[in-house]
C-alpha cells in the first residue's frame, strides 16, 4: 500500500473525548484524497475509551489509536505518534479543533507545490462563534492574549515564535532529525515553541502565515481560566531556563533580570493597601464585567483599551509562576 503524504497527529486526554469526536467528524468531511493522509490518536492516558472515535473516519483513511500507561503531556504523545507516522508531512491539530471541508486540500497543495522548501505551514485557528458570546471572549478572539494572528500577514514568513501546534504542517524528517518535541517540558505550553526553534537554528525553517487555512477553536476560556494559563506560562519558563538555557536566551532573555528567589506573593504583602493592588483589583472587576454575555460588539477602541488595562495584571501572573507560590493563594489576594 502506497504511503500517505500527510500524517495528522492529535494528542488527547480521556476527559475530552467529545472535543476529539468533533475533530475526526470535521476530518470525515474533507474533500482532500482519503489515501493521502491517515491519522495517528494518542491519548494521554490509559484509557482507550476516546479511540472508539475514530470509527468517525471514512473506511479508507487509514488510523492508529495509541494509548498510554500514564500521563507524560502532549511532547511525549506527539513524539509516540511521530514514530509511528508513515506520511513525509506531518500535520499537528489540537483535539479542540474543527477543519473546514478543504483545509487538508490546501496543506496538501502546499507541500506540493515545493517539497523541498524549509517552510511549516500554519492554517488559522479562530475561536468558534458560539464562543463569543461576550465581550471577554472578543477580545481573546481579537487580539494577541492568546495568539498572534491579528499580527500575521497572509504569506509572510515568521520566526519559531509562531510554531502553534494547532493547525501546522512540517516535514517529519526535520523534527524527527531534531529529536521531536523535548519531553521535558511535560505541559500543553511551550512544548511547541522550542521544537520549532531547534527546527529554526537546525534547518532556517521558517513558518508561512496560510491564513486561508481555517480551523474553529473550541475551547471557552474564563478570566480565571486564561490568567492560570498565565501563571502556567511562567512556571514552565523558570523551568526551562534552568534546562534548556540557549532557548531562554534567545526566548525570554528580557526575564534575567528576576532575581532567583523572586516571589510575588512579598510583592503583593508589601503592596497591599497601596494604589497598585488598587488598581490590579480595579482591572480585574472590569474584566468579570465583561465575562458576562452581552449581544453588543465594543469598538475597537474598547478592546485596544482593555487590551492595555489587563496587561499589568497578565505580566504579574506569569511573573507569579515564574517566582513562588500557589496559584489560588495568589489569586484570592487579587480579588475585588
Amino acid at each position: 500500500m502506497t504511503n500517505p503524504l500527510l500524517s495528522i497527529v492529535i494528542p488527547t486526554m480521556p476527559d475530552r473525548q467529545h472535543k476529539l469526536r468533533r475533530l475526526l467528524q470535521s476530518l470525515a468531511r474533507n474533500t482532500a484524497d482519503r489515501q493521502r493522509w491517515e491519522v495517528l490518536v494518542v491519548v494521554d492516558g490509559s484509557d482507550q475509551r476516546p479511540l472508539e472515535e475514530l470509527r468517525e473516519l471514512p473506511e479508507k483513511v487509514a488510523r492508529q489509536g495509541l494509548t498510554l500507561q500514564e500521563r507524560r503531556g502532549p511532547a511525549y504523545a506527539r513524539n509516540q505518534a511521530i514514530l509511528q507516522a508513515r506520511g513525509e508531512w506531518l500535520l499537528f491539530l489540537n483535539d479542540d479543533a474543527e477543519l473546514a471541508p478543504a483545509s487538508l486540500v490546501e496543506h496538501l497543495r502546499l507541500i506540493e507545490r515545493d517539497p523541498s522548501a524549509r517552510l511549516a505551514y500554519l492554517g488559522r485557528f479562530d475561536w468558534a462563534a458560539e464562543l463569543l458570546e461576550s465581550p471577554w471572549r472578543k477580545l481573546l478572539a481579537r487580539t494577541s492574549l492568546v495568539f498572534h494572528y491579528d499580527r500575521l500577514q497572509a504569506g509572510e514568513l515568521y520566526p519559531y515564535n509562531c510554531f502553534w501546534t494547532c493547525n501546522l504542517s512540517v516535514r517529519r524528517d526535520w523534527v524527527m532529525q531534531v529529536g521531536g518535541f523535548n519531553e521535558l517540558l511535560t505541559e500543553a505550553i511551550h512544548e511547541d515553541l522550542e521544537l520549532g526553534y531547534r527546527l529554526q537554528r537546525k534547518f532556517g525553517l521558517r513558518v508561512q502565515a496560510a491564513l486561508h487555512i481555517p480551523a474553529t477553536h473550541h475551547h471557552p476560556l474564563t478570566v480565571r481560566d486564561f490568567y492560570q494559563r498565565e501563571y502556567r506560562s511562567g512556571r514552565v519558563v523558570r523551568q526551562i531556563r534552568t534546562l534548556l538555557p540557549d532557548y531562554f536566551a534567545a526566548t525570554f532573555g528580557q526575564y534575567t533580570y528576576l532575581p532567583p528567589d523572586f516571589s510575588t506573593t512579598q510583592l503583593l504583602q508589601e503592596h497591599c493597601g497601596t494604589p497598585l493592588l488598587a488598581q490590579l483589583r480595579l482591572a480585574l472587576q472590569e474584566l468579570y464585567h465583561w465575562e458576562q454575555p452581552h449581544p453588543d460588539d465594543p469598538s475597537a477602541h474598547a478592546l485596544v483599551a482593555m487590551f492595555w488595562l489587563q496587561f499589568p495584571l497578565k505580566q504579574l501572573c506569569w511573573a507569579a509562576g515564574y517566582g513562588d507560590g500557589d496559584f489560588e493563594a495568589f489569586w484570592q489576594q487579587l480579588q475585588p
